[in-house]
């Protein structure tokens, strides 16, 4: 028995590990954007799904706008780290086919969490805004910059334009899907701008 479980016999809480609790608000963050979007989510419906209160979680985040911009910066990073895993694994996945396939496994695991990268969230202070575009352009580079690695042929520029419109398919993953296409399908839309 550890001590843990003695406390909660005892009636006592344990005191939960600021990475722990930052974690929780985060998945519970996650899970309500993706359920009601960027506007429909409430800081305190977040709170009761974390198990966090309201001011809890103003100890971890300023507010919602920090929340999202922190999940589209983890969902960016790994994005970036699962096509490094996968050519690291398998040099024959180098190619964009690789790339787009990570992009559209992604999308279709974190939903609404891609799709909100896509626009700028209206209900955003202009500073907050000014940081979205700052992600999505460092997420559209350093997409490119792995692009141009697999299609040494590209200008950036050119890489960036595929990229942008691979995102823009990306961000649609929940509705293509919905209207009854395969997710097979899905993935090769997006190797097909990639390749172009």
């Amino acid at each position: 028995m550890n001590a843990g479980d003695a406390d909660l016999r005892q009636g006592r809480r344990t005191r939960m590990a600021p990475a722990e609790r930052r974690a929780l608000i985060l998945a519970a963050a996650s899970d309500m954007f993706q359920r009601h979007g960027y506007a429909g989510a409430s800081i305190d419906a977040i709170a009761a799904a974390s198990g966090i209160s309201g001011p809890g979680i103003y100890r971890y985040f300023s507010g919602k706008t920090e929340l999202l911009l922190a999940l589209l910066e983890a969902a960016v990073d790994e994005a970036m780290d699962a096509i490094e895993t996968a050519t690291a694994s398998d040099p024959a996945l180098e190619g964009p086919e690789r790339l787009a396939d990570v992009l559209a496994d992604h999308a279709m695991s974190k939903g609404a969490i891609i799709t909100l990268l896509q626009g700028t969230v209206a209900d955003m202070e202009a500073m907050d805004k000014s940081r979205l575009e700052r992600l999505r352009g460092d997420a559209v580079g350093r997409l490119a910059q792995a692009l141009t690695l697999r299609r040494g042929s590209l200008s950036i520029a050119e890489a960036e334009g595929r990229i942008v419109a691979a995102l823009a398919v990306v961000g649609q993953a929940e509705r293509f899907l919905a209207t009854g296409a395969n997710e097979n399908s899905f993935r090769m839309i997006v190797r097909a701008i990639l390749r172009l």
